[in-house]
């Protein structure tokens, strides 16, 4: 009887997942950042940070790099962040996220959260990118 109102208790598939997450790289390939976003966004609503999987921590990353890329910092500022809520992230995906943050944050003209972002990874690892760079310049404007 549920099923003849429409109503199931099925979850979307990995499957559908799938389709949308390599869709939306294919998009981002091409250049076509804004329909990229727009697929990652389907993708991510079929997914949570707490279901076991590294799905959530994959779009949202990938969609604050496709904000980054059309311009708008403070988008990809809620993306990183929102990755960030994924359980058991390990050292180099928190400090690739961090850092993420960090450019982002300088993006937007918060060099303050930038700084604080950077000093984070540099705190636990002052190899990461350019980070040790990044903290001395800012360290010799303050």
């Amino acid at each position: 009887m549920r099923s003849e109102f429409g109503l199931t208790d099925e979850l979307p598939s990995d499957e559908d997942f799938d389709t949308k997450y390599h869709t939306a790289i294919a998009y981002q390939e091409m250049g076509l950042t804004e329909d990229a976003i727009r697929i990652f966004q389907e993708a991510i609503a079929l997914v949570s940070p707490l279901d076991g999987t590294r799905r959530f921590f994959q779009c949202a990353n990938l969609l604050g790099h496709c904000f980054m890329a059309t311009g708008h910092p403070s988008m990809a500022v809620t993306w990183f962040t929102r990755a960030l809520e994924t359980p058991n992230l390990d050292d180099s995906e928190r400090h690739g996220l961090w850092y993420e943050l960090a450019t982002a944050y300088d993006a937007a003209g918060n060099p303050v959260d930038a700084h604080r972002f950077y000093e984070q990874v540099y705190t636990e690892n002052v190899d990461f990118r350019d980070v040790a760079s990044r903290v001395r310049s800012e360290m010799a404007v303050h």
